[in-house]
């Protein structure tokens, strides 16, 4: 006599889950910050294979890298990630044109670009300038010594869309 399990695995568009052969119900398999991972490292990869098979040497690198990353990490933040690759290449950048080195200025600035696909949409000046008039109204403050503070609500509420030091230097002008 054959006994047949309840439980099957079954591949779905979110994941695997895990089906009762009768159809009854199903559950995700893993975590979302895993789906979300995911998403973004298939994303990655669906971008990687385009760029070879074009030849694109400076998006297959870049996406080479990005990806490295993301599979290194136990739990990557994937916005910090993607910014922090952003800010070492614009080091570089004026790295390489104080030195002279456009050739290799003008490499990091096409990889800035690849990475940037991947973040979110960023604030314009007068967009950030706006946000940050506005959280300094919401947070009541009018002095230096606050800058931390507004600074601090400004990274929370628009992480990954606003520069850093432009956002100080805005938020600086405004506690004068």
């Amino acid at each position: 006599m054959q006994i047949r399990s309840t439980l099957r695995l079954a591949r779905s568009p979110v994941g695997v889950t895990k089906r009762r052969l009768d159809g009854a119900g199903s559950t995700p398999i893993g975590s979302r910050s895993t789906l979300r991972r995911m998403s973004l490292l298939d994303t990655i990869n669906a971008d990687l294979k385009k760029a070879m098979l074009a030849r694109d040497e400076v998006t297959r690198d870049t996406l080479r890298m990005l990806k490295s990353e993301l599979l290194t990490l136990d739990k990557p933040d994937e916005t910090a990630v993607l910014l922090r690759a952003v800010k070492s290449r614009r080091d570089s950048v004026q790295s390489y044109r104080e030195g002279g080195r456009a050739d290799l200025a003008e490499k990091e600035e096409a990889e800035i670009a690849v990475v940037e696909r991947y973040l979110p949409k960023q604030l314009t000046e007068d967009e950030a300038r706006e946000a940050i008039t506005a959280i300094v109204a919401d947070l009541g403050v009018a002095s230096k010594k606050d800058l931390g503070k507004v600074m601090k609500e400004v990274m929370a509420r628009h992480r990954g869309q606003i520069d850093g030091k432009l956002a100080s230097s805005i938020a600086g002008q405004l506690l004068d």
